[in-house]
């Protein structure tokens, strides 16, 4: 009973920062999360702000601090509505995945609409902070689908459950191409392949054509999404 307990506690401080309640409380009850290490399929998104460099020069750290906890506040609940898991905070960037620690049916589909409503909520919040007198905020938004390899990586001392391998590399490219392709969200082929009928008809979504990504000797064919 005891190691049991323990062992739900080791779950909790692992994924509870990162989930949703509903997501959480199914990983408690089942418990049967591989820590260990293993191959996956999942969706991954990686979002940053447009323009960040510029816009945090101008505040002061504790301005700065505010901004980027809000600003997470805003993009990160359609993320957990979708049962993503937002795995990391890097600076303004934000790497979510779905399909992992949990499996969804429908991994693409999820990612896709959290992107939707991300974009929808950033939204709001710009015409909040219009009437504040504020600068607008726009973000871009990449997403592959493919094989991750998920797990708790790091030193004895500390441990932290992320995703690694190509997949992950291809979506921070993708998003990466956000800017210079003017797309709040960009999409490669494999996840348009994967998308719901209703999605596809429910969205424009523009074929940009095939892009040579940084680091990457093939290119992967692009789609922009208008939210």
């Amino acid at each position: 009973m005891v190691e049991g307990l323990q062992h739900r506690e080791f779950l909790k401080d692992t994924f509870g920062r990162f989930l949703s309640p509903s997501v959480s409380e199914q990983i408690l009850k089942s418990g049967s999360i591989d820590l260990g290490g293993e191959e996956a399929m999942a969706a991954i998104l990686f979002s940053d702000i447009r323009g960040f460099t510029a816009m945090s020069e101008k505040m002061t750290p504790s301005e700065l601090v505010k901004f980027l906890n809000e600003y997470m506040a805003v993009v990160v609940s359609p993320i957990q509505q979708e049962k993503g898991v937002v795995n990391k905070f890097i600076g303004d960037a934000i790497l979510a995945m779905f399909g992992v620690p949990t499996r969804l049916d429908s991994p693409c589909d999820q990612a896709f609409k959290a992107a939707i409503g991300m974009q929808k909520c950033l939204r709001e919040w710009n015409r909040h902070r219009e009437l504040l007198g504020l600068l607008p905020v726009n973000t871009g938004i990449g997403i592959h689908y493919g094989s991750v390899v998920a797990g708790n990586i790091g030193s004895p001392d500390r441990m932290e459950y992320t995703v690694i391998g190509d997949t992950v590399n291809i979506a921070s490219r993708i998003e990466s191409m956000t800017k210079s392709m003017d797309a709040p969200i960009l999409i490669s082929d494999t996840v348009l392949s994967h998308l719901s009928e209703e999605l596809r008809q429910g969205f424009k979504i523009v074929d940009c054509g095939e892009a040579l990504l940084k680091g990457k000797a093939f290119g992967v064919r692009l789609y922009s999404v208008q939210p």
